[in-house]
């Protein structure tokens, strides 16, 4: 009996054991380690808080949001700790719509990381600066392998499907959208609503990430990124975007920065006015900053658009361009393919650039010469026919403006490496100094080959004789 006894009380406590694991797995959700201390939360917004000045923030399980959520990180207590997802889902982030400013998960990054979790079913709504994941990237922080699977994420101005704004300096990576995104006044992007404001010395990036969401805007719009100056590389938009200053990778490029190796597949359609400017498969205006004087527009940095390709249609309203809505002053475009049926404008419309036109600025204030450098690699399969507009060209309509068509050359074939013997220990080398090659498999197969059949002839003449 005392054995029995001692076997049924060792069960019993063993399974209170496992009782009290289990419940704590499902109690703890997120853990913050802070120096050499790890401490895990029940509540995600208790561990965001806790590492705000610093720390780790670890999601442990997928996590489902109940309630409405309060923002972490504001501009008085930015976040600038590290928050790794770990791959789980975040189910059922709710903001309802406020007059605040930077709005997401997260308000304002300083300088911190968010990076490899997933958002489903997103309800996320705000004033100005608002994302999903973060309202606000400043001094250089992160937002990398984030995807929002589905939901809606609104906004009057600077309202992105994962970052509402980049000011400065900051990267967004390797990050997807499936939320629908609308700015009611401006700056709407399927992942940044607007990189701008930067400075001397600093820079911008998104690179690729990829747009399935729906973006639209009152104002300037785009697949990826509605105002930038920033670096914009390998992105994808596969969704309709709609907007004025309207591109299917970025609305306006102004200043500063890239736009390379980016594709587009989404409708892209100016909703303007008769007036309104830049509509483009890939960028909808590229301009420069605005001097003293009216419509001036100086050229502090050289803007290239390289390697881009669109296939989604085009309809604008004053110009239209299967890359390029319309340029300002200048710009190198070179390499960038166009293979939609249908672009279409009331004035201005071309294959690669609807409109070039440049503007008078001071010499001071212009450094760099009013030019387009235009690459004649640049190509589209659009036929006149296929491009509606009183003013068009296949390819650039310029108007007699200043440009510089470039000759791309040809690649040279790479040249296979021709390979020697070492003289002593007869291994392969590409050094000169080594003896040639003497034996060689296929030579020595038709060699071979070619006595058989001389041998073969000689034998049998020999028996016709």
């Amino acid at each position: 009996m005392k054995k029995l006894a001692a076997i049924i009380l060792a069960l019993v406590m063993a399974l209170g054991v496992t009782t009290i694991s289990w419940a704590s797995e499902v109690e703890n959700v997120a853990q913050t380690t802070k120096g050499n201390t790890t401490t895990q939360y029940s509540s995600l917004a208790e561990a965001l808080n806790a590492a705000k000045d610093g720390g780790m923030v670890e999601l442990l399980k997928n996590v489902t949001l109940t309630g409405n959520w309060t923002t972490v990180g504001t501009e008085s207590e930015p976040f600038k700790g590290t928050f790794d997802g770990k791959g789980y889902t975040i189910t059922g982030l709710n903001i309802p719509t406020n007059d605040n400013e930077y709005v997401g998960l997260i308000g304002i990054l300083h300088g911190g990381t968010v990076k490899n979790v997933k958002f489903a079913s997103v309800s996320v709504t705000g004033k100005n600066d608002v994302g999903t994941a973060v309202g606000r990237i400043i001094n250089g922080g992160t937002v990398s392998g984030v995807q929002v699977l589905g939901g809606t994420v609104s906004g009057a101005k600077r309202v992105g499907g994962v970052v509402g704004s980049i000011k400065a300096n900051g990267t967004v990576s390797d990050c997807t959208n499936a939320a629908g995104v609308t700015a009611n006044d401006r700056n709407a992007g399927g992942i940044v609503g607007s990189a701008y404001y930067t400075e001397t010395g600093k820079q911008m990036y998104i690179t690729g990430c990829v747009n399935n969401g729906a973006v639209t805007a009152s104002g300037v719009c785009g697949g990826i990124v509605s105002l930038s100056a920033a670096n914009v590389s390998g992105n994808t938009n596969t969704a309709a975007v709609k907007g004025t200053e309207v591109g299917g990778i970025v609305g306006e490029q102004k200043s500063y920065g890239s736009v390379t190796n980016n594709t587009n597949s989404g409708a892209v359609t100016n909703t303007g006015g008769n007036a309104a400017y830049g509509a483009g498969g890939i960028i909808g205006w590229l301009r420069y900053h605005e001097t003293s004087e009216a419509n001036a527009y100086p050229v502090s940095e050289i803007i290239s658009v390289t390697g881009n390709k669109n296939s989604g249609s085009v309809t604008g309203k004053n110009d239209a361009g299967g890359i390029v809505g319309v340029v300002y002053n200048s710009a190198v475009i070179m390499n960038n393919k166009n293979t939609a049926t249908s672009i279409s404008a009331a004035t201005f419309a071309a294959g690669i650039v609807g409109n070039y036109q440049t503007v008078e600025t001071p010499a001071a204030e212009a450094p760099a010469q009013n030019k387009l450098t235009f690459g004649d690699d640049n190509t589209s399969t659009a036929t006149l026919e296929q491009i509606t507009a009183q003013c068009k060209d296949r390819l650039i309509y310029t108007n007699g403006n200043a440009i510089e068509i470039v000759e791309v050359p040809d690649p040279t074939p790479e040249q296979p490496p021709h390979y020697y013997y070492h003289p002593t220990t007869d291994t392969k080398t590409t050094d000169t100094k080594g003896s040639p090659k003497t034996f060689d498999a296929g030579v020595g197969i038709y060699a071979v080959t070619a006595v058989l059949s001389v041998t073969g002839m000689a034998w049998t003449a020999k028996k016709r004789h």
